[in-house]
């Protein structure tokens, strides 16, 4: 389904869709991968490893290598500015099958801070395994940009403040900590 002017589609619905376009053309190469001919199940495709996960469209690069990971990457800085929710997610997973360790993690995040200095965009990582990349801070969804619903924030404010009440040094320590976390975050 292609997005059609005037249609009633989601936001990410849109951009899965775009980007699933977009990235059709990796599906050939990534069947060429060594470990693709050995076990052609996990060949990667549009429809196996991209997703909407919390109102952002995830692009999953496990079963692809260094070289195709970059072409996603650079595929999807060319087309960002055009995404509707203002965000991707990328998945790299922690390297558990890399000789070598979590090389995927490595390389996607050291572009991803580059593209982030080159547009003014901004990412973080989400887990080990994880990074979203905020093309549009005001499009993007809470989910994506780390922000915390009030409810958390209330729970948490309520935490301290009981803390503070029936164990005081403890309350203070807290809060002297997640005051540090807080200015860590700006």
């Amino acid at each position: 389904m292609h997005y059609v002017p005037g249609m009633s589609t989601s936001p990410a619905r849109q951009d899965i869709e775009t980007i699933r376009a977009l990235l059709e053309e990796i599906e050939k190469p990534a069947r060429q991968l060594q470990w693709a001919r050995d076990n052609p199940k996990r060949a990667w495709t549009v429809k196996t490893h991209t997703a909407i996960e919390r109102g952002v469209v995830t692009i999953d690069l496990h079963d692809l290598g260094q070289k195709l990971s970059r072409r996603i990457l650079s595929i999807c800085e060319r087309s960002g500015p055009e995404l509707h929710t203002g965000a991707v997610r990328f998945v790299t997973g922690r390297g558990r099958n890399s000789v070598t360790g979590p090389v995927l993690r490595e390389v996607v995040g050291n572009a991803l801070l580059a593209q982030c200095k080159r547009h003014g965009w901004n990412m973080h990582a989400e887990g080990g395994a994880r990074f979203i990349l905020i093309i549009d801070a005001k499009k993007a969804p809470k989910s994506a940009r780390g922000a915390l619903e009030w409810p958390i924030l209330a729970g948490g404010v309520g935490f301290l403040a009981l803390t503070l009440f029936f164990a005081p040094l403890l309350g203070a320590g807290l809060c002297t900590v997640g005051f540090f976390i807080w200015l860590s975050t700006r």
